[in-house]
């Protein structure tokens, strides 16, 4: 006989299912909490503690809003031992959140064939999320900081709990169903595209809003080089001056500078709105947007929505993006996305479109064409796609070769072939000018120097620039040899003698980032052949991406590391303010030839000519002064004396190099020189007009003297 539900027996066993699955929930929720403390306190350390309780304190008021006697518990909270538990506040709400939401979400979909197995789907997968609990430990451990927590211990925990859920799902889904039947929602949408679209235009709006109004830009954190560069070139193309600057020391056109047709691309967005922040914004886009084509590569190459849904992630998450987001704008940040989108054309079989990617990636940069060559070579070595690799490979060594032996001397006017280019790597090219070597001498002293390559790339600094970037993602990069291919280009790099390139710093670390994510594909790819491995591919693709957030979380840049975000939060801003905009938009007169330091040349760009501070290389009766002669009369730019000279003596000189110029490599050196402009009457002081004012910018502009006796 059923019970009654209105029943006395009924009623009682109705409360006991309410408050069994009510226990259930709290135990999901508090091992999501448990992660989230985990996590909280992982990327807390004792610079950045009083930042991080900031932050949850913020975090806590907000949900006191919206909650009901939020005031009285506001009150209770910062009266108890629960103060303690603020810095961790936005880690356990969103862990706790989250684990009840994959609970459902997860169960749901292991029983959606069969509703009646749905609690017991319940049961199971909340039991395999238990586990998730031993985080308290682990977090009262990196707490205490007696025991190191390293990254493998980190993750394995919720790597235990990827496995065992995926095999309960597994078990339930062959209960619903067993017989063989897709979903058929999966035919029609692969809801994993708008996913990504939502993260992606989340971060294009984030890294956009960071580099232009939060620090970056906004607060004189952008540099000539590459953010004023690269908009003088494009305000000047769009009003028929062709790619040029007088920031190219190399003279000529800027395709002779870097060979970069793609920048024709972006050249309405620069005519119908020429600032840097329009730059800043097609940056960001690309470099979001391009998880999409890696996507459908990764789904086509592995066989496996989910784990290419896992590896895509991963991308996202690289030590190094960010930071090549907030390296002001370079054409390089165009490669991500068309390097994923010509590796998913060439995947997916009698697809013309790969012309397409393949022709735009090689008129990012003169150097693209090794990322295509040495991608085309990996696909040479699979049967399917031998075809498609021996296309890519052959056009991008007859376009390398026209690029370097025939484009760029055309648009390089006043310099040789190899300009800027031999200084780079000055261990295979000691003797040679910057001038006197290119590519081709290059790679000939890189290739009988085998003992300098090896002991470049196993030195300290290198090897921690690849423990930075790979020791994320469990050095799946180098898992499959054939992924050695894809990542040769690094070696471009990694061999350099200037330790900003060979650390991957600022925007050269985005073509890394970009074949790391292709190395990723192929090592998964490699694993997925076995069949022990290729039954539980779905949990191995999470657990390495759960491994790479919790590296993000603790090295990578904005916007995923808290430690990161209380560093940017305690630089101190510049001396400069408010002011100082309004000085260089309407004190110095449009159309005219100005030199000004650095980080204020970006704030520039209208001008006709611009030039670092001091400007041009110093020449006298035709030979070269040293500039720390005590000589200045002999002293004058080879460009002429500029109209206006804009700069700021209180600015510091430190790492944001505020004061780099091509000359004066310090500011006492400039600031002699301009005081001797000065005196002996080249310049006269412009702004300000009287003694100043409290508030006033401290940002000064000489105006050159039209005639002297």
């Amino acid at each position: 006989m059923i019970d009654d539900p209105s029943s006395r027996t009924g009623i009682l066993n109705r409360c006991l299912s309410f408050g069994y699955w009510t226990l259930f929930a709290f135990g999901v929720a508090l091992s999501g909490m448990a992660l989230g403390i985990f996590v909280a306190e992982w990327v807390r350390t004792p610079d950045n503690g009083s930042v991080t309780f900031l932050i949850g304190e913020r975090w806590l008021n907000l949900f006191l809003l919206c909650i009901p006697f939020g005031e009285t518990l506001h009150d209770a909270w910062f009266d108890s031992i629960f103060i303690h538990l603020t810095t961790h506040f936005p880690g356990m709400f969103v862990g706790a959140v989250g684990a009840l939401v994959f609970w459902v979400t997860l169960s749901m979909n292991a029983s959606w064939q069969n509703c009646l197995l749905f609690s017991t789907s319940m049961r199971r997968i909340g039991l395999f999320m238990l586990p998730l609990l031993f985080y308290f430990v682990l977090a009262r451990m990196e707490y205490n900081n007696e025991f190191l927590i390293r990254q493998w211990i980190a993750f394995l925990p919720l790597a235990i709990v990827f496995f065992l859920v995926a095999g309960a799902m597994r078990k339930i889904q062959s209960l619903a169903l067993p017989f063989e039947r897709k979903n058929p929602a999966s035919s029609e949408i692969d809801y994993r595209i708008p996913l990504f679209l939502l993260v992606a235009f989340s971060l294009w709006r984030f890294w956009d809003w960071y580099s232009i109004c939060w620090m970056r830009h906004n607060h004189f954190y952008s540099q000539a080089y590459d953010l004023g560069l690269m908009t003088h070139v494009m305000n000047r193309f769009v009003s028929g001056e062709g790619l040029t600057s007088s920031l190219l020391v190399s003279g000529g056109s800027f395709l002779g500078h870097h060979f970069s047709p793609i920048l024709f691309l972006i050249a309405p967005f620069s005519f119908f709105c020429p600032h840097p922040e329009t730059l800043f914004f097609v940056q960001s886009a690309l470099v979001a947007f391009a998880t999409i084509p890696l996507y459908l590569f990764a789904r086509t190459y592995l066989q496996s929505n989910w784990v290419g849904f896992a590896v895509a992630w991963m991308y996202l998450y690289l030590p190094g993006l960010s930071n090549g987001v907030y390296g002001d704008f370079h054409a390089i940040c165009f490669t991500p996305f068309l390097l994923f989108w010509l590796a998913a054309e060439a995947v997916r079989g009698k697809s013309r479109r790969f012309w397409v990617a393949l022709i735009l990636l090689l008129c990012v940069q003169e150097n693209m064409f090794l990322y295509a060559f040495f991608l085309g070579l990996f696909f040479v070595v699979h049967r399917r796609f031998r075809m498609v690799g021996a296309w890519i490979c052959g056009v991008s060594l007859v376009v390398g070769l026209l690029i370097f032996l025939v484009f760029q001397p055309m648009f390089r006017t006043e310099t040789d072939l190899g300009y800027g280019f031999a200084h780079r790597y000055q261990d295979f090219l000691p003797d040679a000018a910057p001038t006197e070597s290119g590519m081709g001498d290059l790679a000939g002293a890189v290739i009988t120097q085998p003992g300098t390559v090896l002991s470049l790339l196993f030195d300290e600094t290198r090897l921690r620039v690849y423990k930075l970037f790979w020791r994320g993602p469990l050095y799946l990069p180098l898992v499959n040899p054939a992924a050695w291919l894809i990542l040769m280009p690094v070696l471009e790099n990694s061999l350099s003698s200037e330790a900003f390139i060979h650390e991957w710093g600022g925007h050269y670390g985005v073509g890394p980032a970009s074949l790391t994510a292709l190395a990723m594909v192929a090592g998964l790819g490699l694993i997925g052949r076995f069949a022990p491995t290729r039954e539980r591919f779905v949990p191995i693709g999470f657990t390495l991406l759960a491994s790479s957030i919790f590296w993000a979380f603790k090295k990578a840049n904005l916007p995923y590391s808290i430690y990161l975000m209380s560093i940017y939060f305690a630089t101190p801003h510049p001396s400069d303010n408010a002011e100082t905009y309004r000085i260089l938009m309407n004190e110095i007169p449009p159309g005219s030839s100005v030199a000004a330091q650095s980080y204020l040349i970006p704030h520039l760009t209208y001008q006709d000519e611009l030039f670092q501070l001091p400007p041009g290389e110093p020449v006298a009766t035709g030979e070269i002064i040293d500039s720390s002669a005590p000589n200045y009369d002999l002293l004058e730019p080879d460009v002429g004396w500029p109209d206006y000279m804009v700069y700021n003596p209180q600015a510091p000189e430190d790492i944001h190099k505020k004061w780099y110029n091509l000359w004066f490599y310090n500011r006492d050196s400039t600031l002699d020189w301009i005081d001797w402009l000065v005196e002996d009457g080249v310049y006269l002081p412009f702004y300000p007009r009287d003694s100043g004012g409290e508030g006033e910018s401290p940002v000064r502009v000489l105006k050159r003297v039209e005639s002297r006796e």
